[in-house]
C-alpha cells in the first residue's frame, strides 16, 4: 500500500487568493472595549471565510523492537522528521439549522508540503501535476479540490462532516488490488473524517461560558480516550482553561483575545489484550494557544496554538514462545500553529 503517512502527520493546503493578507495582526494592538459579550458561533449565510494555517512540526522516535519484526519489518529505529506546512482552504455558509447548528461547505484550494526525513528533503506542490501524482504526495493532494460540508454548533462542537466521499474514492484507487481487502475502503473513510475533523476544529474556539469578559475564566474536565502509538488508546483526562485577556477593537472588527491551555493526564497506564501486555511509562501533553475571537461570527481571527507531546510505549507478549519479547517506542512531537483569517 502506497503511505499516506505524510498527509496524516502534516497537510498543507493553498488557496488561490495567495496574494491576500490577513485581517489582524497580533504585533498591533487595537483599541481596548469593556463590556460582556455572548460569544457564540453565529456566522450568517453566505458568509464565506479564507483561512491560511502555518505549521512548523518536528518529530522524533527511537524503536527497540524484537516483538513486531515479522509483522513490520520496514520498521526503523530512529527516525527524525521536520515539516513545515501552510494551508489555506474556504468556508461557505450553507445554511443555518432549526437547531442552530452552522452548516458549511469547506474546499481544500491546493496542498504545499516541505518536509525533511533523516536529513532527506522534498518539497511537493498540487499546482504541479508532476508533484500531484508523486507516491509521496498523494496521500496529501488527493484533498484538493473537493467540496465538501461540515456541521458545526454554536459552542464550537463538530457535529458532522458529510459529501467527502469523493476523497475516500481517490485515495481507494491508488491502492494496488494485491492490498485491497474487506476493511479497506472503510478505514481508509475513517481516517479521512478524522483528519478533517483535526484540520476544522482549528477555525472555532469551544464556549462553555455563557458571557466573556476582561478577566474571566472557565475551567472543565473531561475523560478522552488518546491515540498514541499506531491506534493504541489510553483512557486520559483532559483538562481546558481558558482566561479573557482583553476586548478590543480594530481592523473593522471588535474581539476577544483570550489564552488557552489543554492537558493529558493518563487514567489508566495498562492495556491488557489477548496476546499483548501495553503500558505507557511515560506521557506529557500540553497545548497552549492565544486566540482572537470575532465577536459577531464567533469566528477565529487569529491563533496561534503551540504544543508538545512525549510518551514511551511498551508491548509485551503473553505468549510462551515469544516470553521476554517486546517492543519499545520512545516519541516526541514539538510544534507551532498560525491560523489567520485572511481579508
Amino acid at each position: 500500500m502506497k503511505s499516506y503517512f505524510v498527509f496524516f502527520t502534516a497537510i498543507l493546503f493553498t488557496s488561490s487568493v495567495v496574494s491576500a493578507q490577513p485581517l489582524i495582526d497580533p504585533s498591533v494592538k487595537g483599541k481596548e472595549i469593556g463590556g460582556s459579550y455572548r460569544l457564540r458561533v453565529q456566522p450568517k449565510k453566505g458568509d464565506m471565510f479564507h483561512y491560511k494555517t502555518t505549521s512548523k512540526t518536528i518529530i522524533s522516535v527511537k524503536n527497540d523492537d524484537d516483538l513486531l519484526t515479522e509483522l513490520m519489518p520496514n520498521l526503523k529505529p530512529n527516525e527524525k522528521s521536520s515539516y513545515l506546512i501552510t494551508h489555506y482552504l474556504t468556508n461557505v455558509v450553507r445554511m443555518i439549522r432549526p437547531d442552530s447548528a452552522i452548516d458549511m461547505f469547506v474546499t481544500i484550494d491546493s496542498t504545499h508540503i516541505v518536509q525533511d526525513v533523516d536529513g532527506i528533503q522534498h518539497t511537493f506542490t498540487s499546482t504541479l501535476p508532476e508533484n500531484y501524482h508523486d507516491p509521496l504526495f498523494f496521500g496529501s493532494a488527493a484533498y484538493t479540490g473537493i467540496q465538501f460540508g461540515w456541521m458545526v454548533d454554536q459552542f464550537g462542537n463538530s457535529k458532522d462532516i458529510y459529501g467527502y466521499y469523493p476523497i475516500v474514492d481517490r485515495l481507494f484507487e491508488d491502492i494496488e488490488d494485491s492490498l485491497v481487502t474487506t476493511d479497506t475502503r472503510n478505514n481508509i473513510s475513517q481516517e479521512v473524517y478524522s483528519t478533517l475533523e483535526r484540520l476544522l476544529y482549528r477555525e472555532v474556539p469551544g464556549f462553555s461560558m455563557d458571557f466573556l469578559a476582561k478577566d474571566s475564566t472557565d475551567e472543565s474536565k473531561f475523560d478522552e480516550n488518546r491515540a498514541t502509538w499506531s491506534t493504541m488508546e489510553f483512557p486520559m483526562q483532559k483538562e481546558i482553561k481558558n482566561k479573557v485577556q482583553r476586548l478590543e477593537e480594530g481592523a473593522g472588527k471588535k474581539y476577544a483575545v483570550t489564552e488557552a491551555e489543554i492537558t493529558y493526564t493518563p487514567k489508566e497506564r495498562v492495556i491488557e489484550e489477548k496476546e499483548y501486555h501495553s503500558t505507557l511509562p511515560k506521557y506529557s501533553f500540553l497545548n497552549k494557544q492565544s486566540e482572537y475571537i470575532d465577536i459577531e461570527s464567533g469566528m477565529i481571527l487569529y491563533n496561534k496554538i503551540q504544543e508538545e507531546e512525549s510518551y514511551a510505549v511498551k508491548i509485551e507478549s503473553t505468549l510462551p514462545e515469544k516470553a521476554g519479547k517486546n517492543f519499545v517506542t520512545v516519541y516526541h512531537r514539538k510544534g507551532e500553529t498560525i491560523v489567520e483569517m485572511m481579508k
